[in-house]
């Protein structure tokens, strides 16, 4: 009321300013007050222009204001102090550059003040104060408004009742309150009491040191704390609260969205009623929640309520010490679990520790420990892969189509109702029921029933113990057994499939190929190749050949002891088989080489069978040599006898004479030999018989001589087949002898196998002057070369040839050599045996120093012209002039050169 009183007092008044020479200011008086002292201050008083009411009174102080300043400007030290009339007390400015303007203001502490208003106090070095009763108490402190106050240095307060007491601080609005260093208030009460902390919005709080807030009674009272909303706390250090009524209680934690908290050390809460309660925890969704320790909840409701468990997802449940659910409505209760798809390992029990479960309702009804499911079902009713699993560290990705039931009502998929440990199902419906252990399962409804069988491909089944079905449709129920292919079936132990279509009855058979069958008992046996048959093995323990019977070496086989590579239809060749043992415990198979070696000798054995047979009628033709010379000596009245024996005797010797000369008249003469005999002999027998008892002896020699010489022709006809066979072979061997020495010559040559002579080649050589001679024969062409062909080198020495002992070096000369790689050794006798070391440095003559470097480019072996070792060396004539920084240089520019420097006689170096 007072204050009001005041200011109803103070208006509609009349003011002029004039100069006080007490005070040495211009002071605002009434206008009928007059002037005194200087005459130009009074006169520029005086032309203030007058008016009426609060513009006028304003107007003046105004003019009374920029007065001063011109004073200012000008040099003078001035104060301007204003007051009105009928004020309880008046304005004083007593210091240099003062300005004090009201009832009751003071700029008299320090230099520079500015204090406009009632009431109001600028203490500090060039500070300023506007308002009723505001107040500027450090330097350069600036408070505007109604009971403003600014007390620290540099600090700015706006406002009624706004307050700004630390240093650099600001107060914006209704009662804020800048209160440490480097702080800001915006808003009605705002405060920030922290060092360099902001506090903005009504009732708004930032008490710790850089600490933040921004909202209506959002508080920040700890060091480095955000909190933005309205209501929002951030009440730890480093805690961060973004969202009306959001709170981050503990250090470092983050809280984002509406009502969102974080209560947990290093944790984060994002999103509406998000809760991180646990230290380094995560919960970001709409109600989730993460009470564990460096859990995470991610998603509207979803749950992390164990140390290190992580659930992502709507609704997504993560009970278990490191556990995961990922997926709607996904449930990992059980330590170490983890259940990823919509509703994977939903209704799990708590016994599932270290289990896996990914898909669509995977998981489910899980009591064993360390089992994974990935996959799912195709109904919200259904059980996804893996559901139903009692047993431990089994594995099941796939999912299922119904085709089996759980309790009579819910479908099973890939991996269901197993109760075995370690198994493996992947695919739809792999592995179902599977009671065993240590299975795999891989494909559409394949299914490993036995223990630690393997079924890959659709619809593959492996029932028997260790067994492998690989292939669609295969089904391989044998113990130890395999089949890989489509489809084949394998029921015998021990047996296996490669191929397609195979059917195995028998145990520890082995089939490569398709369409193969192998009946039962004939166990063992092995059928190579598609479509090949088998049979049972045939037991041969011996045979008979020409009246000999012959044991052969082997045990008994059984009916199975049989390898088949074809059919009777379709046989097969083995090829590249190596020689086997040949003596009379072998059992080896026999190659092709070896069989031809057993014909060699056969045909080495009939040679010798015919030169046998020519040594018979050489025995032959002596012994009727005897038998001649011993009827010679019989009774006169058998002369005629033994002279036609003795001729025909001789006719048969000149007709085995003949044999040597010609095949065709040999063998004329061995027919009428045949013939005289025959008729000699009988002439014989008929004459014989009429004579005395005497030679009834010999009669009966004669007898046997016919016999003889009948046996002779029988032989000799042999004997000549042979030869004839022979002389066949040799005429072969000749033809092929001709023919290949032609090629060999070349120049046209070719062989006549009629005559056996070898037709003269035809050589071109090209003589000195471009023209050609014909040669035919080798020799001719041989010595025209040597005497007229064109060469463009020539070498006449007996010396040693030259050598050229380095990779890629070249040695021309008699006895040249070149022992480095890629050297050259040109000339007799020149040797090129310098190492091609790279290097630099500098040779030295004397005083002088000649530089060198090898290392720029690569290095080669050297060129020699001589050797260093027998001192021979060459010059080198006829070069030209070197025009590169490599080319050689001739004694013509050395010369030059050093002319250029002996310009004088006179030398000072």
């Amino acid at each position: 009321m007072a204050r009001a009183a005041y200011r109803q007092k103070s208006m509609n008044r009349t003011y002029r300013t004039v100069w006080n020479a007490t005070r040495g200011a211009i002071v605002a008086v009434s206008e009928l007050d007059r002037a005194h002292g200087k005459g130009r201050a009074g006169a520029g008083a005086r032309a203030v222009a007058r008016g009426t009411g609060a513009a006028a009174a304003l107007k003046s102080v105004t003019l009374a204001v920029l007065g001063s300043m011109a004073m200012w400007s000008g040099g003078a030290a001035a104060q301007v102090a204003i007051s009105g009339t009928n004020c309880p007390g008046s304005a004083t400015a007593t210091t240099n550059n003062g300005i004090a303007i009201g009832c009751g203001t003071n700029a008299a502490l320090a230099s520079g003040e500015i204090a406009i208003g009632g009431n109001v106090t600028a203490s500090g070095v060039n500070s300023t104060a506007v308002g009723i009763f505001s107040q500027a108490s450090a330097q350069a402190a600036s408070a505007f408004g109604t009971s403003a106050n600014a007390s620290g240095s540099n600090s700015a307060a706006l406002g009624p009742g706004a307050k700004s007491s630390g240093a650099s601080s600001a107060a914006v609005g209704p009662f804020a309150n800048a209160s440490n260093a480097a702080a800001f208030a915006g808003g009605n009460a705002a405060a920030a009491s922290g060092s360099a902390s902001v506090a903005i919005g009504s009732a708004s709080a930032a008490s710790g040191d850089n600490s933040i807030s921004v909202g209506q009674s959002a508080v920040a009272d700890s060091l480095n704390a955000a909190a933005v909303g309205n209501a929002a706390q951030a009440t730890a250090t480093g805690a961060v609260a973004f969202g009306g009524s959001s709170t981050a209680s503990s250090a470092n934690a983050i809280a984002v969205g509406y009502q969102s908290t974080a209560t947990g050390t290093n944790s984060l809460g994002m999103m509406t009623n998000a809760v991180a309660t646990g230290a380094q925890s995560i919960a970001v969704g709409t109600n989730s929640k993460s009470s564990g320790t460096s859990s995470i909840a991610l998603g509207p409701t979803a749950q992390a309520t164990n140390a290190a468990a992580t659930a992502v997802g709507n609704a997504a449940k993560a009970t278990g010490t490191t556990s995961l659910a990922i997926g709607g409505q996904a449930l990992a209760s059980g330590d170490g679990t983890v259940a990823a798809g919509a509703g994977a390992g939903a209704g799990s029990t708590t016994a599932n520790t270290g289990s896996i479960a990914v898909g669509l309702a995977t998981g489910t009804l899980v009591s064993g420990a360390q089992n994974t499911a990935i996959g799912g079902g195709i109904a919200s009713a259904m059980r996804g892969a893996g559901s139903g699993v009692t047993g431990t560290r089994n594995v099941a990705l796939g999912s299922g189509d119904g085709t089996v039931t759980y309790d009579g009502t819910l479908a099973a998929s890939a991996g269901s109702l197993v109760s075995g440990n370690d198994n493996v199902a992947i695919g739809t419906n792999a592995g179902i029921g599977v009671t065993a252990s240590g299975t795999t399962s891989v494909g559409l409804n394949a299914t490993a029933s036995g223990t630690n069988a393997i079924a890959m491909g659709v619809g593959a089944q492996a029932s028997g113990v260790n067994s492998l079905s690989i292939g669609t449709g295969n089904v391989v129920s044998g113990a130890n057994s395999a089949a890989i292919g489509d489809p084949s079936t394998v029921t015998g132990s021990g047996s296996y499939s490669l191929g397609n279509n195979n059917t195995i009855n028998a145990n520890n058979a082995f089939v490569v190929g398709s369409g193969v069958s192998v009946p039962a008992g004939l166990n063992g046996a092995v059928v190579l190749g598609n479509a090949s048959t088998v049979s049972a093995a045939v037991q041969t323990p011996s045979a008979v050949i020409g009246g000999t019977t012959y044991n052969f070496a082997g045990g008994t086989p059984a009916g199975g002891d049989v390898v088949s590579v074809g059919s009777a239809a379709a046989p097969r060749q083995i090829q590249n088989v190596a020689a086997g043992q040949v003596n009379a415990t072998s059992t080896d198979a026999i190659n092709g080489s070896q069989l031809n070696a057993s014909n060699l000798a056969i045909n080495s054995l009939s040679t010798s069978t015919a030169s046998s047979i020519t040594s018979l009628s050489t025995s032959t033709s002596t012994g009727i040599g005897s038998l001649s010379t011993g009827l010679s000596s019989a009774n006169s009245s058998i002369v005629s006898l033994s002279t036609s024996t003795s001729t025909v005797v001789g006719s048969l010797s000149t007709g085995i004479g003949s044999l040597s000369t010609g095949l065709s008249s040999t063998t004329s003469s061995i027919t009428s030999l045949s013939t005289a005999t025959s008729t000699s002999i009988g002439s014989l027998s008929t004459g014989l018989s009429s004579t005395t008892s005497s030679i009834t002896s010999l009669s009966t020699g004669l007898s046997t001589t016919d016999s003889n010489l009948t046996s002779l022709s029988t032989a000799t006809s042999t004997g000549i087949s042979s030869l004839s066979t022979g002389l066949s072979s040799i005429t072969n061997n000749n033809t092929n002898l001709g023919n290949s020495t032609a090629g060999a010559i070349g120049g046209g040559a070719t062989y006549d196998p009629t005559t056996g002579t070898i037709s003269a080649p035809s050589y071109v050589t090209y003589n000195s002057d471009g023209s050609t001679t014909i040669n035919n024969n080798v020799g001719s062409a041989i010595d025209n070369i040597n005497a007229n062909g064109i060469k463009y080198f020539h070498a006449n020495s007996t010396a040693p040839d030259s050598q050229a002992l380095g990779l890629d070096s070249v040695a021309i000369g008699p006895n040249a050599i070149s022992r480095v790689d890629g050297s050259i050794a040109l000339g007799a006798g020149s040797v090129a045996d310098r190492a091609t070391v790279p290097s630099s440095g500098i040779i030295r003559n004397g005083s002088a120093s000649i530089p060198f470097d090898t290392t720029d480019q690569t290095l080669l072996g050297a060129v020699s012209l001589g050797d260093a070792t027998s001192k021979t060396y060459r010059q080198i004539t006829n070069v030209a002039d070197g025009t590169g920084q490599q080319d050689a240089v001739t004694v013509r520019q050395l010369t030059g050169a050093l002319q250029s420097f002996a310009v004088t006689g006179q030398k000072y170096f």
